[in-house]
């Protein structure tokens, strides 16, 4: 993504907003294409609002061809209290967890076309773990990401089939095949557990840019 010239294109206003996720600053842009996307210099800017911002930046540069390499497609599972049905919309939940895991994936810069992200619940009754698990193998199948990154325990044991310790196998890049379609499944720290040990998210953010290294290899 040529940058340069993607802030040359639009209109930043001289304000910076810190980033919350793991350090680091970027200048909100006035406008693009017309459309107002600051709330003013004495207004914060929510979390959800920067990802947006972001967001619209890659948009931006898609439509003007400003981008470069095309990037491997990443799928996210997380699990959250307050979900009762999988799905890839849950960001409106508002909780720590949910903002936590919109900051991660916010952090590492992927292009809108380049990830999805998918919520699912953590106790429902509308769906069992075997449905869950069912719902993820067809996502899977129909999407083929390059990389699945998993957060938490619970879900990598569901995927993988086995009971494997988080604090070992996080990190790590484990083959998984669902009807024909072989992934590259990574355990990550899950936001409940960060938001109690905030001292790994450090840990979190190594394996993130694991996955970054290798795409971009």
């Amino acid at each position: 993504m040529d940058y340069q010239k993607l802030r040359n294109s639009i209109n930043l206003v001289p304000n910076t907003y810190e980033v919350a996720i793991f350090g680091g600053s970027f200048l909100i842009p006035e406008s693009i294409n017309g459309e107002n996307l600051t709330k003013g210099p004495d207004l914060p800017v929510q979390s959800g609002e920067k990802l947006e911002v972001i967001r619209s930046l890659e948009r931006f540069a898609e439509k003007e061809n400003l981008g470069s390499t095309p990037e491997a497609k990443m799928l996210f599972l997380a699990d959250f209290e307050g979900v009762e049905k999988p799905g890839c919309e849950g960001e409106h939940l508002g909780s720590e967890s949910t903002i936590l895991f919109t900051r991660m994936i916010g952090a590492m810069k992927l292009s809108p076309s380049g990830y999805e992200a998918c919520y699912l619940p953590k106790k429902s009754k509308e769906a069992t773990d075997l449905e869950i698990k069912s719902y993820i193998d067809k996502l899977l199948v129909s999407s083929e990401p390059k990389f699945v990154l998993c957060f938490g325990a619970r879900l990598t044991n569901l995927i993988l089939g086995r009971k494997e310790k988080l604090s070992t196998v996080h990190g790590q890049f484990l083959p998984y095949e669902a009807s024909g379609v072989t992934v590259t499944l990574v355990p990550i720290f899950h936001p409940d557990y960060l938001n109690i040990n905030p001292k790994m998210k450090k840990a979190a953010w190594v394996d993130l840019q694991k996955v970054l290294k290798d795409q971009n290899s």
